[in-house]
């Protein structure tokens, strides 16, 4: 510490504020840093999630439509009429969600590294119609 009796006490007070005072923005920054992270992982995250959700609705009004589907066809068309037309209705207005919800969606997962996944749902719901 003979280095600092040369100096004024001025020049002593701000090196001995100055030393801690970067010392804590660093800390502060790389606390910062580490929530800006996570942040950006929840929102991938709940983005995926809101995908997944989707395609769980989706895939469920499908798989209603297909056992409506099948009492129809081994009935020979006397049962479930009214029943097939309402499921079709309700599995085309999922579909549509899904569609608007992947487009919306899409686009933050495809810059997240995920664009294969997407065009892959994309693909198989082209199928369908």
């Amino acid at each position: 510490m003979k280095f600092l009796n040369n100096h004024s006490i001025l020049y002593r007070i701000l090196i001995a504020v100055l030393i801690p005072s970067i010392g804590m923005a660093l800390f502060s920054y790389w606390l910062c840093s580490e929530d800006f992270t996570s942040i950006s992982q929840m929102k991938r995250l709940r983005s995926l999630t809101e995908l997944t959700t989707m395609t769980g609705g989706l895939v469920h009004e499908i798989q209603k439509e297909r056992g409506t589907s099948g009492v129809f066809i081994n009935s020979k068309g006397t049962l479930f009429q009214r029943e097939l037309q309402d499921q079709r209705a309700l599995t085309d207005k999922k579909r549509a969600e899904f569609v608007q919800t992947l487009e919306r969606e899409g686009s933050a997962a495809r810059q997240k590294g995920m664009g294969f996944v997407i065009d892959a749902a994309q693909a198989a719901i082209a199928k369908i119609d």
